[in-house]
């Protein structure tokens, strides 16, 4: 075996080093300079958001060369507002809210699609007599304010549903109190918490927009074009560390659970560990492409298609939308 002198062996470390600088994904920044990204989800702490929380926790977002700040919100703060005055780099947000935003000229892009389906359902009690959307009619109907209206309005518009709408900011105490007949909820927050409450499941009448034709995606993450345009390495490499962030939260749920707990304590919100177990035993499903061969974090153009058409038909956007223009980390 050839001997090599203590200058080769500092020469071949050197050429080493930077090879592996050139390799593909081998970030080249020196310890410490991190690039700093501020990500804004669309709600508190909660399961819904696990995977970023953990790519934060167990260092995925700094082996890919980011510092990631997690910033969360109350349900009366709008995360586009945010991207627009420059506080956050990138957020969640619903599809069907983005594509109305693009559609009405505003400059924002999908980078990744982390929910592949819809969890929205509307409930009702089953001694009220309501067994088909035709008995929505003459009912009152509570319906989030400012989130998803789009799929739940839609849903009572296209089936020329004539009810009360009452616009709730969150919770289910109008349904708790019989104030309303009928109440949107998810299926791995709200309708649990009816659950926990005391009402038996067997007690409710679930109409999952699912089974309506209506599983739009929900949770998606975006910036604005121009933040993309600027720096699209950058956008991917958190795109990529936050679906890995996501796989091992869904192989490590208890973990997931546990971070989320010492975050909601530190943050003295309410922690119910049932409910937050139940929250993420969902999530799996949730972000599980639809098609096998597809990767995760993926907008297939055929979810899009459907979401714009919906969209037009609700008369909820004035044109469609190019898939090319809205859909940009590909």
């Amino acid at each position: 075996m050839k001997r090599h002198t203590g200058k080769q062996r500092c020469f071949t470390i050197i050429f080493l080093v930077w090879g592996m600088m050139l390799l593909p994904g081998v970030s080249c920044l020196q310890a410490g300079e991190l690039e700093k990204i501020n990500f804004m989800l669309m709600w508190l702490p909660q399961p819904q958001f696990a995977g970023f929380y953990m790519a934060r926790e167990k260092g995925i977002y700094e082996k890919y060369g980011l510092d990631v700040t997690i910033q969360d919100r109350g349900y009366n703060e709008d995360v586009l507002t945010d991207l627009v005055q420059g506080k956050s780099d990138l957020g969640i947000m619903n599809l069907l809210t983005a594509l109305e935003k693009k559609a009405f000229g505003e400059d924002i892009v999908n980078v990744g699609q982390v929910f592949q389906r819809s969890a929205i359902e509307f409930v009702a009690r089953k001694t009220s007599g309501i067994n088909t959307p035709r008995d929505f009619n003459g009912r009152k109907i509570a319906v989030w304010r400012t989130v998803l209206r789009a799929q739940t309005l839609g849903f009572i518009k296209t089936r020329n549903i004539s009810a009360e709408i009452y616009s709730v900011d969150e919770g289910i105490s109008f349904f708790l109190k019989k104030a309303v007949d009928i109440i949107s909820v998810m299926h791995y927050n709200e309708y649990n918490t009816l659950i926990n409450h005391g009402i038996d499941s067997d007690e409710l009448t679930l109409f999952r927009l699912k089974d309506f034709d209506m599983d739009f995606p929900e949770d998606g993450i975006y910036c604005l074009a121009r933040t993309y345009q600027a720096d699209p390495a950058l956008v991917r490499r958190f795109v990529k560390a936050s679906m890995e962030g996501w796989e091992y939260a869904v192989a490590h749920p208890d973990e997931a659970i546990g971070l989320i707990s010492r975050i909601l304590l530190k943050k003295n919100l309410i922690c119910n560990p049932v409910h937050l177990q139940w929250m993420m035993d969902a999530m799996p499903e949730m972000i599980r492409p639809k098609d096998p061969d597809t990767p995760g974090g993926h907008l297939a153009r055929s979810d899009f298609d459907k979401a714009v058409d919906f969209l037009l038909k609700t008369q909820k956007i004035p044109r469609k939308v190019s898939y090319d223009a809205f859909y940009v980390n590909r």
